[in-house]
């Protein structure tokens, strides 16, 4: 299923190569979002906090040379975890879950992502919904995606 900030959800069935193709064209079809603007460096005067536009100027308002100067500058973090279910002590896992955030290089876009495959059920589920709210739901048998 996808869902697109302001418009109507979409269901599609397909096969797993087709799935990842349709996810591609159909992130890549919607309208991007601006890129973040950093804050720009500004000038005040330190006396009556005036904002100033020419840094080597006395201040218009009082005279005073002395300056304040405020840039900004901003830090993100993210995170992700993954979760593995095994039946006893040896073997191999039978539920994994990733989820977090994550960056995909196809969608050309940061979101949380939620990956569940279970081979006890033989299901494998994706939600992986972008920041700037669109979202892609995938669900299929796990047979279907190793053949």
């Amino acid at each position: 299923m996808l869902t697109f900030t302001g418009e109507t959800s979409e269901t599609w069935h397909v096969c797993r190569a087709h799935d990842r193709l349709l996810k591609i064209a159909a992130v890549r079809s919607r309208v991007q979002a601006a890129p973040a603007v950093d804050a720009p460096v500004t000038f005040k005067c330190r006396d009556c906090d005036q904002v100033l536009d020419e840094v080597n100027q006395p201040c218009p308002i009082c005279g005073s040379g002395d300056r304040v100067i405020t840039a900004g500058d901003r830090g993100v973090a993210h995170e992700a975890v993954r979760l593995r279910v095994k039946q006893g002590e040896k073997g191999r896992w039978i539920v994994q879950i990733n989820a977090g955030d994550n960056y995909t290089r196809d969608l050309s876009a940061w979101g949380h992502r939620e990956l569940t495959i279970n081979r006890e059920q033989n299901q494998y589920s994706e939600v992986i919904e972008l920041y700037e709210g669109s979202s892609i739901v995938s669900t299929a048998k796990l047979t279907d995606h190793l053949g």
